[in-house]
């Protein structure tokens, strides 16, 4: 008995192995490779109860605290000019580009399209009143003197 245990064992293993090894040759999808290095500090006005809400976002170098804390300044003072009549409740602090992607409901990583210091405005699945698919579109306050 012990022996055909063996033998069954051996052939679900070899079985999973070439089957996973199908599974990669057709394109089953993968798990995203992430860009080091670099984080995203975004700031939004309301979720809908889980993950982010649509807001504005920055990509920075990853531990520059400072980028970040300036970046949150201009998104929390300029919200209203990105999104007429609201105002960001929410900023994130650094967060990993997977992390930020996850929060949106975007299933690749956003940092290969992204400009270090740049603003852009996101959508988000997430969003409390107007979920809507991930897309990012670069943005540009106008800062009052």
């Amino acid at each position: 008995m012990r022996k055909i245990e063996n033998i069954t064992r051996k052939a679900v293993t070899a079985a999973v192995v070439v089957l996973g090894s199908v599974g990669l040759a057709l394109g089953a999808p993968m798990a995203a490779q992430a860009q080091t290095g670099y984080r995203v500090c975004a700031a939004y006005n309301s979720n809908n109860g889980s993950g982010l809400g649509t807001g504005i976002l920055m990509k920075v170098k990853k531990g520059d605290e400072s980028a970040c804390g300036s970046a949150s300044a201009v998104m929390h003072n300029y919200y209203n000019q990105a999104y007429k009549g609201s105002f960001d409740t929410v900023e994130t602090g650094q967060l990993t580009c997977e992390d930020f992607a996850s929060g949106i409901g975007d299933k690749n990583d956003p940092c290969y399209q992204l400009t270090p210091g740049k603003f852009y405005k996101y959508t988000s699945l997430h969003d409390k009143l107007y979920p809507s698919a991930p897309s990012y579109t670069p943005w540009q306050p106008v800062i009052q003197k």
